[in-house]
């Protein structure tokens, strides 16, 4: 357990009303988060799901469908540092994040198989970090 869930746990203190925890009540209803294990998939098998990730100068983006270029990959989205994000999380007052897809990564131009695919593991990919943490 995480200190600020345990001084949460442990009920209202003096600068705090009840049920109020360390992070207050704040809740981030958009956060975008791309999983490590999403990009990860993509480089071992970009043709199972038609996105192909590319690196121009030292920053990475995508190709998906072979014809829609993202603009790049936010490194600070990736969900390799989650003890930063929650560190922010803490000191911002928030105690929950809505993850979803950074918005490069929708994919929409996909076919509606490659497309059902790619949702499938990016979701799987999504809930298992949120999981995890």
């Amino acid at each position: 357990m995480r200190a600020a869930e345990a001084e949460a746990a442990a009920g209202p203190g003096p600068d705090r009303g009840p049920g109020e925890g360390a992070r207050g009540w704040g809740v981030d209803v958009h956060a975008h988060c791309i999983p490590a294990a999403v990009l990860d998939t993509l480089e071992r098998d970009s043709g199972r799901y038609g996105i192909e990730l590319i690196d121009w100068d030292g920053v990475r983006g995508a190709r998906i469908a072979g014809r829609v270029m993202t603009g790049p990959l936010r490194p600070d989205l990736i969900d390799t540092d989650m003890p930063r994000r929650l560190k922010a999380m803490d000191q911002a007052g928030v105690r929950v994040q809505l993850l979803s897809s950074f918005a490069e990564l929708t994919a929409y131009a996909l076919d509606p198989p490659a497309g059902a695919r790619y949702a499938r593991m990016f979701n799987e990919a999504l809930a298992a970090s949120a999981a995890a943490h």
